[in-house]
């Protein structure tokens, strides 16, 4: 009896966790319904490409400051999109509030257009545009 109690819980964690190991995977349908809703919003009649999303959203960014690293969920050195997501919302939140977030990522270069390297309100609505 001990051992079959054993054995199910065992197969519980074994379930819990593999739930937990699809948090990165990217969900394809969400994805393209964003770029449906996107060229929606533009009111372009050009169809939204891979090209238009963020490199960020193209690819998986190197983690290369300490700030970055607290994101890093699953420990492998890349943001995922979620976690770029979430980092990009706590960059939203400290600059809203009057702080000043030097852009040394990648992620952050790509949204400092003026190149001074700090990410003003200005540059923050075309993250949010992204993020939200």
């Amino acid at each position: 009896m001990k051992k079959i109690f054993s054995l199910s819980v065992v197969c519980a964690l074994a379930l819990i966790f593999c739930f937990d190991s699809f948090a990165g995977l990217i969900d394809w349908e969400r994805r393209n319904r964003f770029l449906k809703e996107r060229q929606q919003n533009s009111g372009s009649e050009k169809a939204m490409t891979e090209d238009d999303l963020p490199l960020w959203m193209r690819e998986e960014p190197i983690i290369k400051t300490r700030a970055e690293k607290r994101y890093d969920v699953n420990r492998d050195g890349k943001f995922q999109p979620a976690e770029s997501k979430v980092y990009l919302r706590r960059v939203i939140k400290t600059v809203e509030k009057g702080g000043k977030i030097v852009s040394r990522s990648d992620i952050l270069e790509e949204y400092d257009t003026n190149g001074d390297g700090v990410i003003s309100l200005v540059e923050v609505k075309e993250v949010r545009e992204d993020v939200l």
